[in-house]
């Protein structure tokens, strides 16, 4: 019996488990945890508090591979508008951005004041490793700690 087919904003689902399992290096000085938005009111996927310092990170999977030179990154305008408001008070907020699957993907985490440039346009690789404040191949708890850091 063939396997329903998976939505693609399922797919992100699959990007948490991978974040989270980065919480083992931050026993007792981490609170991270997946926000449910069934509103789709803009906020972001994930929640966190490192060592006292609060960050969201909005998660995001560009479903080419990662030989491709340009991806699309399907983002909505109040998941952006939150990204970049929060920013300009001075908080921290992130796109996470998959490019890839498997043991092959490549992890880019961009700040949320750039989010303007990944909405509703192709974003060439290229771009998403400039800006990235992780090396692509970066662990889940290194992603963690950068996102915990302020800019």
């Amino acid at each position: 019996m063939a396997r329903p087919a998976i939505e693609r904003d399922d797919e992100n689902e699959h990007l948490w488990p991978w974040l989270r399992r980065g919480l083992g290096r931050f026993v007792g000085r981490a609170h991270v945890h997946r926000i449910e938005d069934l509103t789709k009111s803009g906020t972001p996927d994930v929640e966190g508090c490192i060592g006292g310092v609060s960050f969201w990170i909005e998660l995001k999977v560009a479903y080419e591979q990662v030989r491709e030179p340009v991806v699309r990154v399907k983002t909505t305008d109040k998941q952006v508008y939150f990204a970049m408001r929060r920013c300009e008070v001075g908080g921290l907020s992130w796109y996470l951005v998959r490019v890839g699957a498997g043991r092959r993907a490549l992890h880019y985490l961009v700040h949320g004041s750039e989010a303007e440039a990944l909405l509703d346009r192709p974003v060439p690789v290229a771009w998403l490793a400039e800006r990235s404040r992780c090396p692509p191949d970066a662990a889940a708890w290194q992603v963690l700690s950068r996102a915990s850091l302020a800019v």
